[in-house]
């Protein structure tokens, strides 16, 4: 497919490519193993081990007692969500899903441990391109994790609208990048809420870090070039962030959007709310009018909301920070893999290499490669628009 967009005449231009896209593609695997009563697996571990690469694995409602390993790229969903299926620890010497291959998919269950073992609940280690959402990682002193999600040396995962509450730490990044961490509920922690141990290039964004007994987010070590806006920083015990580094990461989105509140339309940076911020007034658009924190401490936050980041509605659901997309004046080619149900932006930093001029009607052209044909009732929207500096 290609995409081409009509330029005018722009002198000599840096040019950082954004891009918008909406795709609601049908999934299809190779075969679908069930796990449950009357069904042909009665465990979860023994359908993964059934199980080829691209398969997908549907779990009945019920209780499992069990750990399980996954060593090839499947997807595992529950058939009726984490309300009614829930996944007990079995051992003390492991955790629930260990994940250690590439594209895998964890869906729709409660996960917690019966003892006071350091397991976890969900931990990727060295597993790229996964996807972890709609699970529940504990919900109360008695029925809680180690950690509710870890990503130890894995890359290029999505973790998408999971609760993790009443655990040590609810998620944990460990020499981890570019990550996708998005709308998460990460709730009453002991310790935090969201954990980045020497982990860069993640975007952190839609997430609400609440009520957690040390911090809502802490970066650790060499944490930097990550994301960080349009989260919510609510009533964390000792602070909404605490960082080691001297704003080596953005605070607001890297763009301006476009997004509703309190019944209008405003196009702006979006930053985060921090229950402990004490704007000098108010102003229509819900953007402080002052700037959280001081510069060279981080978080240095010039776009601070005034409101819980769910009411800012924007058009585009996440971003994700590419693989370094370089812009030609000829042709571009990158492939980009989109999932199901999701609508994606992405930016890029990094300028083209040398500086370009358009002629009037000058095309540029891509090629986006879909991993799934499209069905009849496919919706694909593509957005291009672009930031430029004028060359000195």
């Amino acid at each position: 497919m290609k995409v081409k967009t009509m330029k005018k005449f722009i002198p000599k231009i840096y040019i950082h490519i954004i891009a918008a896209i909406l795709l609601v593609p049908t999934v299809s695997f190779s075969a679908t193993l069930y796990v449950g009563e009357s069904q042909t697996y009665s465990t979860i571990q023994s359908a993964v081990d059934a199980a080829n690469d691209d398969d997908e694995i549907i779990v009945k409602f019920g209780k499992y007692v069990e750990n399980i390993a996954i060593n090839k790229s499947v997807s595992i969903r529950s058939e009726s969500g984490y309300a009614s299926t829930t996944i007990v620890m079995n051992s003390s010497a492991n955790n629930i899903f260990y994940v250690t291959a590439d594209k895998v998919r964890i869906e729709g269950f409660s996960l917690y441990r019966t003892n006071d073992s350091y397991d976890d609940a969900i931990y990727l280690y060295q597993a790229d391109q996964c996807i972890i959402m709609n699970n529940l990682c504990g919900f109360d002193d008695n029925h809680k994790n180690s950690c509710g999600i870890i990503l130890s040396n894995s890359h290029k995962n999505t973790i998408i609208n999971n609760m993790c509450m009443y655990n040590s730490t609810g998620i944990l990044l460990d020499k981890s990048t570019s990550n996708i961490i998005s709308k998460n509920r990460l709730m009453h922690n002991i310790r935090h809420g969201l954990y980045l141990r020497d982990s860069k290039n993640n975007l952190i964004t839609q997430n609400t870090m609440e009520h957690n007994n040390e911090y809502g987010l802490y970066l650790y070590g060499n944490s930097s070039q990550n994301q960080i806006y349009h989260n919510s920083f609510v009533e964390n015990q000792i602070d909404s962030v605490k960082s080691n580094n001297l704003n080596q990461n953005l605070w607001n989105s890297p763009t301006t959007l476009i997004y509703s509140y309190a019944g209008n339309k405003y196009k702006s940076y979006l930053g985060n709310y921090y229950s402990d911020h004490k704007p000098f007034g108010t102003t229509e658009n819900g953007i402080s009018d002052h700037i959280y924190k001081y510069p060279y401490v981080e978080p240095c936050d010039e776009f601070p909301l005034l409101q819980h980041h769910d009411q800012y509605i924007t058009q585009t659901q996440m971003m994700y920070p590419g693989d370094n997309l370089q812009l030609s004046s000829h042709i571009q080619l990158s492939e980009i893999h989109i999932g199901r149900s999701r609508s994606l932006m992405w930016t890029e930093s990094i300028p083209a290499q040398t500086e370009t001029a358009y002629s009037d009607y000058d095309v540029w052209k891509g090629q986006i490669h879909l991993k799934q044909s499209l069905s009849s009732n496919s919706i694909l929207k593509i957005e291009i628009n672009w930031h430029f500096k004028q060359s000195v």
